[in-house]
């Protein structure tokens, strides 16, 4: 494997720009560290319970249903959506669960 070589020889293993190995390479091992949000924000992708419009069953509970991207860490964001996301669930379960004692 390319990157499990010695530091010195990598770059002279490399094929010329954009050859099919270079570009397959990258498209195996690129990542990002920027963490992803707004992708899917409420209104426009999920509702105001996080379910996704058009499909049943399925709901999102991260950074991806904010409006906005914000300037602070996303981690603190993150737990309150999870923590909205989770009420929103228990809370519709309870009220199923109501309907079906009557």
């Amino acid at each position: 494997d390319m990157l499990a070589s010695d530091p010195q020889k990598r770059f002279s293993q490399l094929e010329p720009a954009g050859t099919a190995a270079n570009e397959a390479h990258i498209a195996a091992k690129a990542t990002t560290f920027w963490h992803d949000s707004c992708t899917a924000p409420i209104g426009r992708v999920v509702d105001q319970d996080l379910r996704v419009m058009g499909l049943q069953g399925l709901r999102v509970a991260d950074t991806s249903v904010c409006p906005r991207i914000s300037n602070a860490p996303p981690s603190p964001m993150a737990h309150v959506v999870g923590i909205l996301g989770a009420s929103i669930i228990l809370r519709g379960e309870k009220a199923e669960l109501l309907k079906a004692d009557t």
